[in-house]
């Protein structure tokens, strides 16, 4: 959840931006098939960035990197 507000938050530097939450432990085999091993996790295409804790800072170097 902590991860989801960030990204509310981050949403007005990144405008474009379209967040599709997927519920892990519902979702198990599109889970496995991104390659999510661990809760939260951004994906994107190929890329990932997960981790228990995900910082705003985190994330931004994350979404401006893409």
């Amino acid at each position: 959840q902590v991860a989801g507000l960030l990204l509310s938050q981050l949403g007005s530097e990144f405008p474009d931006l379209e967040i599709n939450k997927v519920e892990f432990l519902t979702n198990l085999r599109q889970s496995r098939e991104k390659g999510v091993r661990s809760i939260p996790t951004l994906v994107y295409e190929d890329r990932q960035l997960g981790g228990f804790i995900l910082t705003k800072n985190k994330i931004r170097r994350f979404l401006q990197s893409l």
